[in-house]
């Protein structure tokens, strides 16, 4: 019986950046994300997307570094990451 790998691709975007329709639904994608994030982060409506798009960037490069180290969980790690950039910028 085959062992199955876990893999953590949905914390992932993935798209063929050369397909300009697939390009467009992933930044579709960053925008909703990064308000949705940003509302959260901030009251300051000129600077809540622009801290949306900060924390997706730093949990996407996050788990592209987890995946090359592999050395803790990803879940810990991203909420540690997470968590160290939210207190470095003053967000809860």
């Amino acid at each position: 019986m085959r062992r199955q790998r876990k893999t953590y691709a949905p914390y992932l975007l993935r798209e063929d950046l050369r397909n300009p329709t697939l390009r467009a639904r992933g930044a579709a994608w960053g925008t909703y994300l990064a308000q949705s994030l940003g509302r959260r982060l901030t009251k300051e409506a000129a600077l809540a997307e622009r801290m949306g798009w900060q924390m997706a960037s730093v949990w996407q490069g996050a788990l592209i570094w987890w995946a090359f180290k592999r050395d803790a969980d990803p879940a810990v790690e991203i909420e540690v990451i997470l968590g160290d950039w939210c207190r470095s910028v003053g967000a809860k």
